[in-house]
């Protein structure tokens, strides 16, 4: 059997090459354990954009049932092994009936989309989810300052080739307060942290400097931001 690679064009084989290349450097997302706690034993998840399963397979191992969606018929081919239902669709019409999940993973996914189709994908996750739905949210902040320099220097993550817009912490902030999620747990990645935890373990001053100049400019400084998310916006009690 021939592989689907070889019906791709020129443009579209190096864009999914790319990809492939960045997904198989990854192990699980680091901080995927915070939203167990937040799950419900009998919810479906939809990992969005599911890739290569190293999200989905963690959270099957540790028993939940998850279904994984990819619009990318070739990158679903690649799971050889495969333990969960996969279904090749679109993130902006999702082949499920309303209140299907009780969580959703979007894992590196909303910098793919262009910039005007982001509120309309957003409603289509809130279609599939239950009112008691839970969002796990990571997106690359590569507009960022710090990540600009970083990536120049070739001391952190490459640019994917595939991201149609980027984004800044400032930017998904006003995001999430525009759709009314209720933050459960944050985490914004500074990226001067991220290349000392990498590269310079054990300077404690610049630690020290990085955490200083984290808490005056983290617009500058985040490189990434990951985030457990209720549909359920805050009360007034």
């Amino acid at each position: 059997m021939e592989s689907p690679l070889c019906f791709m064009d020129c443009e579209k084989r190096e864009l999914f090459e790319s990809e492939l290349k960045l997904l198989q450097r990854r192990e699980k997302h680091p901080y995927l354990h915070y939203l167990i706690k937040y799950l419900n034993n009998g919810d479906l998840l939809l990992d969005l954009g599911c890739g290569l399963l190293v999200n989905s397979n963690y959270l099957k191992d540790n028993g939940f049932n998850v279904v994984g969606l990819d619009i990318s018929f070739e990158m679903l081919v690649l799971n050889e092994k495969k333990t969960l239902p996969l279904i090749c669709g679109d993130g902006l019409k999702l082949p499920f009936k309303e209140n299907s999940f009780g969580s959703l993973l979007l894992v590196d996914i909303i910098e793919h989309l262009p910039e005007e189709k982001v509120d309309e994908f957003i409603e289509e996750t809130r279609r599939v989810l239950k009112d008691s739905g839970v969002i796990f949210l990571h997106i690359p902040l590569e507009k960022s300052l710090s990540y600009k320099v970083l990536n120049k220097l070739e001391m952190i993550w490459p640019k994917n080739p595939n991201h149609l817009h980027d984004y800044n912490l400032k930017e998904i902030t006003q995001f999430i307060e525009r759709e009314k999620y209720r933050i459960l747990w944050e985490h914004k990645e500074n990226g001067i942290a991220y290349f000392l935890g990498h590269y310079l373990r054990g300077i404690k001053l610049f630690i020290i400097v990085s955490k200083f100049l984290w808490r005056n400019l983290q617009n500058v400084f985040t490189t990434s931001y990951t985030a457990c998310l209720s549909l359920r916006p805050y009360s007034n009690e």
